[in-house]
């Protein structure tokens, strides 16, 4: 894949769909016949409690440490605000970086939002189970003898309302957040013993690790291009930079492309520059990002999570996680050959958490350099 053809990884692409769908499925075939059976919308009003007293009785027991740590590393469990929300609040002036920021925020929104799937419908069963409750109960409390046992509109109204409080009243409360948090580790340590549910869990963790890296790699290399684009001065840096010299070999221009740019390079120097290359080596990143700003905390922040996440990405994408020979010289990961690679939730958060300060790093370096060779 070259620049030119590079897809838009915001978002998780075709396989990563097939993947969240199919887990998606898999979790509501669980699920749904519990759902149904404690709405009493869907059940028509009548709602069995034998399955709440279990659940009760489940959520009394809190999880052990080994539970915990097997839920806590096989699933995601965050939300989107609080990891991108340091570029969302990023002050720029320049519309690249901005466009660029923003791109970035979407996808690991996306990553984060698909990834987190299973904690987000757990929890989501949960509580309205749970609500469904204190609804029931409110209906019934609102029924009178006279009633022949039908709710009149307003009594119905009235009773979702106390059911609304006494929910948000027990969801602030100590005993019941700690009944909630307890019994979505409980309830997503069963779904583990499920072969079907730990496979596309496990699937889930390692699409979630390959759209970060092609989020990272798709904004250093629009970076990249469009920063050379704008300044066509700015490709003698990375030409004359030793880290990229066996990269580039010997440069030269054919009369083709300069026709296809009109003969006019001083918008298109960086599309020109890269032309039929790929830059999906982090490596060739860090340089070419270095070469072209004068900041040295930039090529440290684009450090050894970056590296790991690339040749992560590489052994998924090329080997299908088999950990093989050459993997194990580059990282010295304690693994045999012939393992699959094991990714947890928190190696994604590790790995997204890198992707944003680098991506920080190099929008802020980029308007600090802009604003001094304006002046």
């Amino acid at each position: 894949m070259t620049v030119q053809d590079a897809p838009d990884c915001r978002g998780f692409g075709c396989t990563a769909t097939y993947i969240t769908s199919m887990l998606l499925c898999i979790l509501m075939v669980r699920y749904m016949p519990i759902i149904i059976q404690m709405d009493p919308v869907v059940a028509g009003g009548c709602a069995s409690f034998s399955y709440v007293s279990a659940m009760s009785h489940d959520a009394e027991l809190s999880p052990g440490p080994d539970v915990f740590r097997a839920v806590t590393r096989s699933f995601l469990i965050a939300t989107s605000d609080e990891m991108i929300e340091p570029l969302e609040k990023l002050i720029l002036s320049d519309p690249l970086c901005r466009s660029l920021v923003d791109n970035v925020s979407s996808g690991l929104h996306g990553v984060i939002s698909a990834a987190s799937l299973p904690f987000s419908l757990t929890s989501e069963s949960i509580n309205k189970r749970r609500f469904n409750q204190f609804y029931t109960a409110a209906r019934i409390r609102g029924l009178t003898f006279e009633d022949n046992g039908n709710l009149s509109k307003e009594q119905d109204i009235l009773a979702f309302e106390r059911a609304r409080i006494e929910m948000e009243n027990f969801r602030n409360s100590k005993d019941g957040s700690n009944f909630i948090a307890n019994t979505i580790v409980l309830e997503l340590s069963r779904a583990l013993s499920s072969r079907d549910i730990g496979a596309a869990a496990a699937e889930l963790m390692n699409q979630a690790l390959s759209s970060t890296w092609s989020i990272f790699e798709n904004f250093a290399s629009s970076f990249i291009v469009e920063w050379i684009n704008s300044d066509p001065r700015r490709a003698s840096k990375v030409l004359n930079c030793p880290g990229l010299k066996s990269y580039f070999g010997k440069f030269s221009i054919d009369l083709d492309t300069i026709n296809e740019n009109l003969f006019d390079l001083t918008k298109s120097m960086g599309s020109v520059l890269f032309k039929g290359k790929r830059l999906d080596n982090i490596n060739v990143i860090r340089s070419a990002i270095s070469a072209l700003l004068s900041n040295l905390n930039v090529s440290k922040i684009i450090g050894n999570d970056l590296w790991l996440l690339n040749q992560r990405r590489h052994l998924l994408v090329h080997k299908r996680g088999l950990i093989d020979r050459e993997y194990l010289s580059r990282t010295g990961d304690k693994m045999n050959i012939g393992d699959s690679i094991i990714v947890t939730s928190d190696d994604i958060i590790k790995y997204i958490l890198a992707v944003r300060q680098a991506v920080i790093a190099i929008v802020e370096a980029a308007e600090k350099e802009k604003e001094i060779s304006e002046e």
